[in-house]
């Protein structure tokens, strides 16, 4: 039961998301700002972390790019990545990742 009731309140996560989503391309935010990695975590968006440089202590600091489930759909159909709405199954994504990385 607990587990229908956290997926019920993911899906509603995912809505809100969505709708947030809907009016930007793409949010920017620091990536151990606030909840930004459980936020993508839970509702699936793609994000992109990248290295920005270095805080006062010397440690290093990243930034990360966040894209609607629309933009991963766009993007996966430009690629040609097959897969039920441009969504690639496991399968397929791995495989393209692992062509990407050789």
């Amino acid at each position: 039961m607990e587990y229908i009731n956290a997926n019920r309140i993911r899906h509603l996560l995912v809505q809100e998301m969505e709708k947030l989503m809907s009016e930007v391309d793409v949010y920017v935010a620091p990536s151990f700002g606030g909840d930004n990695l459980l936020l993508t975590n839970l509702t699936g968006h793609p994000c992109v972390v990248l290295p920005n440089g270095f805080d006062e202590k010397g440690s290093p600091v990243s930034i990360t790019f966040v894209a609607g489930s629309s933009t991963r759909v766009a993007a996966r159909r430009r690629q040609g990545v097959p897969g039920r709405d441009g969504v690639p199954s496991r399968t397929s994504a791995a495989l393209s990742l692992a062509i990407a990385g050789s």
